[in-house]
């Protein structure tokens, strides 16, 4: 049998019309830490690009050729979706629903970022009960 190349990550890129603001947010209202811009802040040039991460997970902020930002979608599974609801709510970032229990087993969140990217954060909801 031949050998299998294992995928080890996915990193959406959402479009961003300001990755320096996009990247603030993102740490402040999110908890992300910010891992990189490109080009550094400070120079020449503004950044276009940046990068955060959370735990595992890890978005890509693109300001390149973003004059008109079409909003993405990212689905994040989480350890405790509750939990990060409380946090995101003291951080002040808004959710736009939930925590809510759904018939297709997953617990989520939803919120929009100020690009109007849509990100649900999510768990494996067993024996929890559905809302309506």
């Amino acid at each position: 049998m031949p050998e299998i190349c294992e995928v080890l990550e996915v990193a959406p890129i959402l479009r961003v019309s300001d990755p320096v603001l996009a990247a603030a947010w993102y740490s402040e209202k999110l908890g992300f830490s910010i891992d990189f811009f490109w080009p550094e802040p400070g120079g020449a040039q503004e950044p276009s690009y940046a990068i955060v991460r959370r735990g595992e997970a890890t978005l890509h902020l693109s300001g390149v050729g973003s004059d008109s930002v079409t909003p993405a979608l990212a689905y994040i599974f989480v350890s405790d979706v509750d939990l990060l609801a409380a946090e995101l709510a003291e951080r002040g970032a808004g959710l736009g629903s939930g925590p809510r229990t759904h018939t297709y087993g997953m617990r989520e969140i939803e919120l929009t970022d100020l690009d109007g990217n849509h990100l649900t954060f999510g768990q494996g909801a067993v024996d929890v009960e559905v809302e309506a």
